[in-house]
């Protein structure tokens, strides 16, 4: 399946000029569905409806107006989008050079690979590599689809990345949960070393391979039983009982002892 770009620009700097393509690096697998009338199983449709003109009314005649004040728009058109994001529409504006570890994940919104254009794979390159050998990451601008963002370029692989990033005024901070969240626990040492303990039993190096969408599976193992006519069954996971935490936390040491144990056992021995 060939991917298509979906965004022409340039990565600038001081005075370098880096011209890119954008590509999505994620893409969402929704199963689509459609609402019925439950009586007939029909399709339901959704129409534009002016309750003032009592009609309805075709996607041409619909615009855009920002509240202000009780039913009070400001009326705005293509070109007053446009004309916002005017100035970044075409360029990557690096801001500044950033540690990627001192921006919380809480800032992350959306992944994309940048391309180099015919041309630029040696100024594309330099700037990969650079922050390879620094262990930087790039904070720019970029306008996308009429609205600013927030941009981190970092390298990844032979690529060059780009997330865009919520601005601080989009994310909540733990503040506004402090009466939501526990105050002082008194933890006994020995809770403690038992749950790092568990912690180390259960660390392994990530791979996202060993990761599965659960419910997706589920939920499409639902969808052909039901178009063979069979029967739906699904078990259900037991709810856990609640049990003291050291207790559960002994319980959970011993089941992950046994099952590295029974690993271990099921491991061929190495040829002498």
């Amino acid at each position: 399946m060939a991917f298509r770009s979906f965004w022409k620009g340039s990565i600038t700097f001081g005075l370098v000029n880096i011209p890119v393509r954008l590509y999505t690096a994620t893409e969402d697998r929704p199963l689509k569905f459609h609402y019925l009338h439950k009586e007939c199983n029909s399709r339901i449709q959704y129409r534009k409806y002016c309750p003032n003109c009592k009609r309805e009314i075709a996607q041409e005649e619909i615009i855009r107006g920002y509240p202000y004040s009780k039913e009070q728009f400001v009326l705005l058109d293509e070109k007053d989008f446009e004309k916002a994001a005017e100035q970044l529409e075409r360029t990557i504006e690096i801001l500044n050079f950033v540690h990627i570890q001192e921006i919380d994940p809480v800032y992350y919104d959306r992944a994309y690979y940048a391309v180099p254009e015919e041309g630029s794979a040696k100024a594309y390159t330099l700037l990969r590599e650079a922050m390879k050998k620094m262990n930087l990451a790039a904070v720019g601008r970029i306008a996308l689809r009429q609205k600013g963002h927030l941009a981190l370029l970092r390298p990844i692989e032979n690529a060059i990345g780009l997330e865009t990033l919520y601005y601080p005024e989009s994310v909540r901070t733990v503040d506004t949960l402090s009466k939501e969240l526990p105050k002082k626990i008194e933890l006994k040492p020995k809770e403690l070393e038992m749950a790092v303990e568990l912690m180390k039993q259960l660390s392994a190096p990530f791979d996202p391979e060993a990761y599965h969408d659960t419910h997706r599976e589920q939920l499409l193992e639902i969808i052909h039983n039901k178009i063979e006519g069979r029967e739906v069954t699904i078990s259900k996971q037991a709810e856990a009982p609640l049990i003291d935490l050291a207790e559960a936390l002994k319980a959970s040491l011993k089941r992950t002892r046994e099952k590295a144990k029974g690993r271990k056992k099921t491991e061929l021995p190495q040829a002498g």
